[in-house]
Parts: structure tokens; sequence; C-alpha cells
């Protein structure tokens, strides 16, 4: 173990202890999930990741302890006025095209996806695509969440001026 990593753990120590002034009696979530994390053996840099996703994981769920039942990967997917002014690199065909790819199983994300376990879902926030077009009616897609975005125009980007 390196000094300097040594000295920032006992730094952390002395910050996470429960008697340090700022600290309450009883230590937060996110302190006894660095604690757990510090007990195991891990690479630095990896226990940092995982302890950063498993504080904000815990803190969601509102325990110290956390675990996802039902793990998703979720994309989400828009068009943006941009294309249309010839400031893209892509053409807008290229959104829709790419939530095909997602649900066939050909993009990366979804291959990730599956090694992994995931479901993959998409949600199309507002492609300018009807991607239920030629289903029966209240006929769904696998994968697919159709949520598009009340009032997008995707022709057209708002401008917004700075403030200074």
């Amino acid at each position: 173990m390196k000094p300097c990593h040594d000295s920032i753990e006992k730094l952390q120590d002395y910050v996470y202890s429960p008697t340090h002034p700022r600290q309450s009696a009883r230590p937060s979530i996110a302190q006894r999930i660095a604690v757990r994390h510090r007990q195991q053996n891990q690479a630095p840099w990896l226990a940092r990741s995982a302890r950063n996703i498993g504080v904000q994981i815990g803190e969601i769920l509102d325990t110290d302890k956390p675990v996802l039942a039902h793990p998703q990967m979720v994309v989400f997917a828009a068009d943006h006025g941009l294309t249309a002014q010839g400031i893209s690199a892509f053409p807008a065909d290229v959104s829709w095209q790419m939530v095909e790819n997602f649900l066939a199983g050909g993009a990366a994300v979804s291959v990730l996806a599956r090694q992994h376990g995931l479901a993959l879902t998409v949600v199309d926030c507002g492609v300018n695509r009807d991607f239920l077009a030629g289903l029966p009616a209240g006929t769904q897609r696998p994968g697919l969440v159709v949520r598009k975005v009340a009032g997008a125009d995707t022709a057209r980007p708002t401008h917004h001026k700075a403030s200074r």
C-alpha cells in the first residue's frame, strides 16, 4: 500500500468516524457503504468507482445494503433540430435507424445489456418516426416505450441567448 493511499484512508476514517464533529451519532448510508467497501480487497480505483455507484444506489433506495432486483439498461432517443440546419454530423434518418438497431439487438448497447443479463428498454422521447405504424391499435413492440415529449419541435431548435 502506498503511503499516500494510507494517509487518505486515515483521513477518510477520521471524517467518516461517528465522533467527527460534523457527523451525527449514526453514520449516513454513504459512510456505511464507504466503510464496507474499504474492508473489501479491491484495487483502489475499482473500490472508488464501486463505492460511488453503491452510494448513489444506496441513497436512492435508502439503504446501506442496496440490491437491484431487476436492473435494466434504458436508452432515451429523440431527434434534434440541429440536423435540419446542417450542424449535425449525421442525417436525421440515423436516429430512427439506431432505435431499430437497438430493438433488433445489433447495437453495442444491446450487446452490453445482453452480456450482463439486463433488460434493454428504448424510450422514444421524440424520434420523428412512428415505430408502431402498421401494428394493430394497442399493440406494443417488446423493449420499446413511446413517450413523445409534448410540444417538441424536432425541425426547429429553440435558440437561447447566453445570459451575462
